[in-house]
């Protein structure tokens, strides 16, 4: 690593020495695959970390990379965790962007929170309550009508609906009719749309009470994205198109977005998320937490969380095992009736308690990296 590389490394100093790191490539398994109009999942696709300082102290950090939001995959988070992140650490280079970032940042906080005998709900307090909503992927109509009217049993406060093309328009009625008025029901196109279907779309959907559409453009026509607000009757969300503060500038230069939706994977971890949530809120834009599909409980945790301490006015998040057959932790971190999320009470740093058998036994790959290998 260049010697400017280093003077430029983010500094974590109550990290002691580092002995040793774990890089785990999980794949928790899903109940039913999960679809949009870029990926088709039945499994998590995920990362887990472990640090090892010289006290004896571990620490865990969790990224979902995905090529489609930051360009990272799996083969290049381990790659450039191997040549750039780990001869650095605790230090985190510039470079260390996205998932990558995530993955490292919240296993150094981690050991951070355990140095100063902290828990994250105290460096982050709560300001409010969060509820989440629930989440309807792409698939048949009788599946996606059976995940609605789950929905509606739980009197979720929002519900999302995955959408790919103009035919997606028919359920609009179907699902205002199981889940009520009182629901707010917005769409995601994972940027699915070109502008014109983007605009047809948002002009019948609205007849049918919708008002927010999130991501309805490929990133890098955030001009068109910007002409897309001031001409369709919603509100858009702005997600693939936010990964950093760079982009988060041009969006509210542009005027492309009315919300920002925050991911902890995508967005690089805790600080740099909040960097940008500050960023919004300065400039009157509404915030969103959410979460990549297939989190385990780790960045549930640390997601809702975090929505509650930025008080955010939309959270997805803590789907636990109505998605996952298996996850990484006993407690089932999953949201009760009304969205109402559970309650961290561990004495660990996220309010959890992670089982290292767990994680090893659905890792389809483990590295190990020490600091013998280099002497």
């Amino acid at each position: 690593m260049s010697e400017s590389s280093i003077k430029n490394c983010k500094k974590t100093s109550l990290v002691n020495n580092l002995l040793s790191a774990d890089l785990y490539e999980l794949q928790l398994p899903f109940q039913q695959a999960f679809s949009h109009s870029k990926k088709s999942r039945k499994s998590s696709d995920s990362f887990m970390l472990r640090l090892v300082d010289d006290k004896g102290n571990e620490g865990w950090g969790e990224a979902l990379p995905r090529d489609y939001v930051t360009g990272e995959d799996a083969r290049s988070l381990k790659k450039d965790f191997a040549e750039i992140a780990w001869p650095a650490l605790p230090d985190i280079p510039p470079q260390v962007q996205g998932s990558l970032r995530c993955l490292v940042s919240t296993a150094l906080l981690d050991l951070e929170l355990q140095a100063s005998n902290q828990h994250f709900a105290e460096r982050y307090p709560k300001r409010r309550d969060i509820f989440s909503s629930g989440v309807i992927g792409s698939g048949s109509r009788e599946s996606i009508i059976k995940i609605a009217k789950f929905y509606c049993d739980l009197q979720l406060p929002s519900v999302k609906l995955k959408v790919s093309c103009l035919d997606d328009l028919d359920l609009l009625p179907i699902l205002r009719k199981i889940l009520g008025d009182k629901c707010l029901l917005r769409l995601d196109a994972n940027a699915a749309f070109d502008f014109e279907t983007a605009l047809e779309f948002m002009r019948q959907a609205a007849a049918f009470g919708v008002d927010l559409i999130e991501q309805p453009l490929a990133v890098g026509d955030e001009e068109a994205a910007a002409e897309l607000r001031r001409a369709g009757p919603m509100r858009i969300i702005a997600d693939e198109s936010l990964t950093n503060l760079k982009q988060a500038e041009n969006l509210i230069k542009l005027g492309a977005c009315d919300i920002f939706n925050l991911r902890l994977s995508k967005c690089g971890g805790v600080e740099p998320l909040i960097e940008i949530a500050k960023l919004g809120r300065k400039n009157g834009l509404g915030l969103m937490m959410g979460c990549h599909v297939g989190e385990s409980a780790l960045l549930s945790a640390m997601g809702s969380q975090l929505a509650q301490h930025l008080g955010v006015s939309l959270f997805e998040g803590c789907f636990g095992s109505y998605l996952l057959a298996q996850d990484i932790c006993q407690k089932d971190l999953r949201f009760g009736s009304s969205g109402k999320i559970p309650s961290f009470k561990s004495e660990s740093s996220f309010g959890i308690d992670l089982e290292a058998a767990q994680i090893i036994k659905l890792s389809a790959d483990h590295l190990h990296f020490s600091t013998q290998d280099s002497l």
